[in-house]
């Protein structure tokens, strides 16, 4: 289709949208079905409100206005849509296919969008709920209920969740309650963890970045029977791999003249938030947790609970050096290593 072609239309057609009088003529096919879907519930559906109301106002919606693009289009807008908001849409449409085959809808049926639009609008977005999943990280296939807020938190928190654990080991961390029970899953899974780096690293091929993810191997080798050597070496590895891409200038500038290296870093690397955009979602991602480990740190202070590159290089002791702590912080460097393959850094 060329790009002078007018999109799809997913609604009815004029006639049938202009002969129902709860609808505006002057609105489109699809935006006058979607009014026609909208109209307020009677008093004695209130209960079925709250959850068709959720579902449809936030998710059909959207959906419905975005089917009308062809999927080209859809494409290339999703680059600068927030990855956050596209994750939500993808899990709300697999929720609402899974259901609607199963619930009995007769008694709101002339609430709910005909079985020829749904069906149109599935068809649209196959291809974007397709897309958003190959753009999410390769580790959170297969996990459909995945809470991405609960996700981006734990990121954001210091823990590595991008390339590395596996699935279910990142589904664990996320449904753990506080602290302390993701420190007992990390401490648990110590050859499961160094198996996933072991296999990320391998695909780690060129050759400014083969000597150290040969390192990284070596911690991640080490990790189950020597978590605290891995930890030294794994934050040493990580260290040289931040030196060498400020230097690079590919992913971090270049240290200004009579500035903290670190500080310098920090000013760089971010946080993922709700605007991340989908394109740019894994990269931040993976760097978010390095924001944790170079947090401000001083000889004498009392060490982080948490991963920290200054506290394992300057506070050595049992309070820094943990199981969980080396299992962070070999996933952090495998992670950051197989993402600068991936990603030119």
């Amino acid at each position: 289709m060329s790009d002078d072609e007018q999109p799809d239309e997913v609604g009815p057609s004029d006639a049938d949208a202009s002969a129902d009088p709860g609808t505006d003529a002057s609105l489109g096919d699809s935006d006058a079905e979607i009014q026609r879907v909208h109209r307020p519930l009677p008093p004695y559906l209130a209960n079925v409100h709250l959850n068709y109301q959720r579902i449809f106002g936030e998710t059909f919606a959207p959906l419905a206005h975005l089917a009308q693009y062809q999927t080209r289009l859809i494409r290339d807008a999703m680059g600068s849509y927030p990855a956050g908001e596209l994750s939500r849409i993808a899990a709300d449409m697999s929720r609402i296919s899974d259901m609607f085959p199963r619930a009995d809808l007769s008694k709101i049926a002339g609430m709910l969008p005909p079985p020829e639009l749904w069906q149109n609008i599935t068809a649209k977005f196959a291809p974007v709920i397709e897309r958003v999943t190959r753009w999410l990280p390769a580790n959170w296939q297969g996990l459909p209920d995945l809470d991405f807020d609960a996700t981006v938190n734990l990121i954001n928190g210091g823990i590595p969740l991008i390339w590395v654990p596996r699935a279910a080991i990142v589904a664990d961390l996320v449904s753990a309650p506080d602290a302390a029970g993701r420190e007992a899953i990390l401490a648990a899974s110590l050859i499961e963890i160094s198996e996933d780096c072991a296999a990320v690293l391998a695909d780690v091929g060129r050759p400014d970045l083969k000597p150290l993810a040969s390192l990284a191997a070596d911690a991640a080798a080490g990790l189950a029977g020597f978590p605290a050597g891995a930890q030294a070496l794994a934050a040493n590895v990580l260290d040289t791999w931040l030196h060498e891409a400020s230097r690079r200038g590919t992913v971090l500038l270049p240290l200004a003249k009579r500035m903290s290296f670190y500080r310098h870093l920090l000013q760089q690397i971010e946080s993922l938030t709700d605007e991340t955009l989908l394109t740019e979602f894994r990269q931040v991602g993976v760097l978010a947790p390095v924001r944790v480990a170079l947090e401000d740190f001083k000889p004498g202070d009392p060490p982080p609970p948490q991963f920290s590159r200054h506290a394992t290089s300057h506070a050595a002791g049992s309070a820094q050096y943990t199981a969980a702590n080396a299992a962070v912080a070999v996933m952090l460097v495998c992670s950051v290593l197989r993402e600068a393959e991936e990603s030119g850094w």
